[in-house]
């Protein structure tokens, strides 16, 4: 295997992303290819997987694996293939910002009972209804412009010795915003939404490396054009081999999900029904058979016995009143009173006492008596 001039460079990259080739296979083996892409959009790790992959084959060609091929068609294929591997970067970076901004809308709801018990219920966040409008364009036509000024592979990888241009540095910077925007809104959807303490930054962590690999990038191997054009080290491959570094564990913190990428179920609480618990069905209380049959029989023995008395009074009073439901007590001039049946010494009668037989049902009625609601022991 015959490395170009780049030596050391070129091992390392070989090196890293052949480890990051190593993560996007372990990935892929555990959640399945057909789960890569848009047939999981809401999986950002697929996207980053096919990144890898494509950036992989490009270090292929950019460290001459091919030996059969020239130095200038290794270097156009690795141009070709990190220029798809650019497109799965920003696909998987725009799934990040709205998952994030989702999950950091969701986390801020779950004090809300409501929304909690339904997460359905949640609003689409401004950010997120928003950020296709900035991102995807501001994306094309950065890409546009890297394509036009033709700085896009060569600053990206240093497998020539040329001295960049200044013009074509000019054309590096526009790209600058494409890559600092993602996590300025990160960075805001955070705090606006108040997500829970700590979350923001911990999933904001995973994703500055490759911000200050980008930066760092562009801006050193600039400045050291315009410090001296002719020294070695204004070649991108030296002066972002930190970057790269950073880069590397940018692929590996995402690859592994530890930080990047907090799943629903450790924002939202989990409900009864999720955690496997049923919830006891309300116990009905249960007469027993015994107790039952009493108190039918002691209702039974109230509605006969007043039936009794109220024919008893009726009959004795001279009214025509037939209720069953009911003892209607009259006066001697036919009128009703409030005033029950008495005994000898004055005291009144209750109805329970004459159902219970406790005392006889008295036989005149010539003093005033009362209606009497019928009691119903239910």
């Amino acid at each position: 295997m015959a490395f170009s001039g780049q030596g050391a460079v070129g091992i390392t990259y070989f090196i890293l992303y052949a480890i990051s080739l190593g993560f996007t296979l372990y990935n892929l083996s555990k959640h399945g290819i057909h789960k890569v892409g848009y047939a999981n959009r809401r999986r950002p790790w697929s996207w980053v997987s096919l990144y890898c992959v494509t950036r992989f084959i490009g270090v292929l060609f950019s460290v001459d694996v091919a030996r059969d091929l020239n130095h200038q068609t290794s270097a156009s294929v690795f141009d070709f293939f990190y220029i798809v591997s650019f497109l799965f970067l920003i696909v998987a970076v725009y799934e990040f910002i709205q998952q994030w901004c989702t999950f950091a809308y969701k986390a801020h709801l779950i004090n809300n009972p409501i929304i909690a018990a339904d997460p359905a219920k949640i609003p689409m966040t401004r950010a997120r209804q928003v950020l296709p409008y900035v991102f995807w364009p501001w994306c094309a036509v950065t890409f546009i412009l890297m394509i036009a000024g033709n700085s896009f592979g060569k600053m990206s990888q240093g497998y020539k010795n040329e001295v960049l241009s200044p013009q074509l540095h000019t054309v590096s910077f526009l790209y600058l915003p494409i890559i600092i925007i993602p996590y300025v809104i990160l960075y805001v959807s955070g705090r606006t939404f108040q997500a829970p303490k700590g979350y923001p930054y911990l999933s904001l962590l995973p994703m500055l490396p490759m911000l200050l690999m980008k930066v760092a990038y562009v801006i050193v191997s600039s400045f050291s054009y315009m410090v001296n054009p002719l020294s070695p080290t204004n070649n991108p491959a030296y002066t972002g081999l930190l970057g790269l570094l950073l880069e590397f564990c940018v692929l590996v913190l995402i690859q592994i999900r530890g930080l990047a990428m907090a799943p629903l179920k450790e924002i939202l609480p989990e409900t009864d029904e999720e955690r496997g618990i049923k919830k006891p069905k309300p116990k009905a209380k249960v007469r027993s058979s015994e107790t039952t049959r009493t108190k039918s029989n002691e209702i039974k023995m109230i509605k006969i016995e007043a039936r009794r008395l109220n024919s008893g009074m009726t009959q004795a009073s001279g009214s025509s009143t037939t209720s069953t439901d009911e003892i209607t007590v009259v006066d001697e001039k036919g009128q009703e009173t409030l005033e029950g049946p008495t005994n000898a010494d004055g005291t009144h009668i209750s109805l329970m006492d004459i159902a219970t037989h406790k005392v006889e049902r008295p036989e005149s009625h010539s003093k005033p008596k009362a209606r009497i609601p019928m009691i119903e022991l239910a």
